[in-house]
């Protein structure tokens, strides 16, 4: 059916009303499309044949010139000649908050022992980052220490306000060099878990109190310690379970924003429709002006005074209010509106 068969009015209504649902749908696929930073969410990085997401950013210095992403996983390899020690990250753009469980694999391709014994170590780390106090934050890590002394560690920062930090931190000999590494929080306790491949169980080597402060952001390490060494590794994934988000960087918190915008303004378009069509902002064909009906008018065949009547009874007999005699309405004469 065309649009003639409408009037102005509701072809205007109709246009409101679709203005109205398209608004609706878009602020629900906003607010979907920004559902990573929503409470709960458990993320996934499979890093094998695919680059980091948006959601992560590398950093380091000139750390796009030692990554490649390969079938296998997300490669970092740092050159013996480098001229930075920076370790080259890979780190979320969003912090955690609450419990949470985090776990990522790695491969040892190539680690050069570090010569001074006082060197944390050569190899990756997962590291989580207080936002309370800032700096303060904790690893569980594989790394080659000197002597080639082959590792599974952990250790802890504690800021101390208006004091020097403080470390601890501990170690256990490990061989493999395809593992797993995990942090998991329950209330205010912290584990430090690491597996053997790909489908080894877990084996605690740390337990302690870490607090219930949010974390600033999750952080996977490549690190050549204080010297410049040799290290190769791969990443291949990053889970990221149990947690809530509690910000975002990017398209997702713009998604979240723009999409309760969004959200608003169709709330207030419904409204406002409402209201206009409850007061009457639609002419409503009952309050029009009627039409007005054509008169005849004649003189009274019996009296002579002029009668005015319904065109529709020409033809026919009528009372004449004046002499009360029955007389035929002829069709002569004016026709009067």
């Amino acid at each position: 059916m065309g649009n003639s068969a409408f009037s102005p009015v509701e072809r205007q209504e109709a246009a409101v009303v679709s203005a109205h649902r398209f608004l609706m749908v878009l602020a629900g696929l906003l607010l979907i499309a920004s559902g990573r930073a929503k409470a709960g969410d458990d993320y996934y990085f499979d890093f094998r044949g695919t680059p980091p997401p948006k959601e992560l950013e590398l950093a380091g210095k000139e750390a796009d010139q030692f990554v490649k992403s390969e079938a296998a996983g997300f490669r970092i390899t740092l050159p013996k000649d480098r001229k930075s020690l920076t370790p080259v990250t890979l780190r979320t753009k969003f912090g955690l908050q609450g419990d949470f469980e985090i776990t990522t694999t790695v491969e040892i391709l190539q680690a050069e022992s570090p010569a001074s014994a006082g060197s944390i170590g050569v190899g990756v780390t997962l590291y989580v980052e207080k936002v309370d106090p800032p700096g303060e934050g904790t690893n569980v890590g594989r790394l080659m220490r000197a002597e080639g002394k082959d590792l599974i560690m952990w250790d802890r920062k504690f800021v101390i306000a208006g004091g020097e930090p403080r470390y601890d931190g501990g170690d256990q000999r490990c061989t493999e060099k395809f593992v797993r590494l995990r942090l998991v929080r329950k209330g205010s306790q912290l584990f430090y878990l690491w597996a053997p491949g790909a489908d080894g169980d877990f084996q605690k080597i740390h337990e302690g109190e870490f607090g219930t402060a949010d974390l600033k952001d999750i952080t996977v390490k490549v690190t050549t310690g204080s010297e410049p060494r040799l290290v190769d590794v791969r990443v291949l994934d990053l889970r990221i379970t149990s947690g809530e988000p509690t910000e975002t960087e990017g398209w997702p918190a713009i998604g979240l924003f723009v999409g309760v915008a969004v959200l608003v303004l169709a709330i207030a378009a419904g409204l406002c429709l409402r209201f206009l069509i409850r007061h009457g902002s639609r002419p409503d064909v009952n309050n029009e002006a009627p039409t007005p009906t054509p008169m005849h008018s004649f003189p009274c065949a019996e009296c002579g005074k002029k009668l005015k009547v319904n065109v529709e009874l020409i033809g026919k007999k009528i009372k004449c209010p004046h002499c009360a005699k029955a007389v035929l309405v002829p069709e002569s004469h004016e026709k009067a509106m």
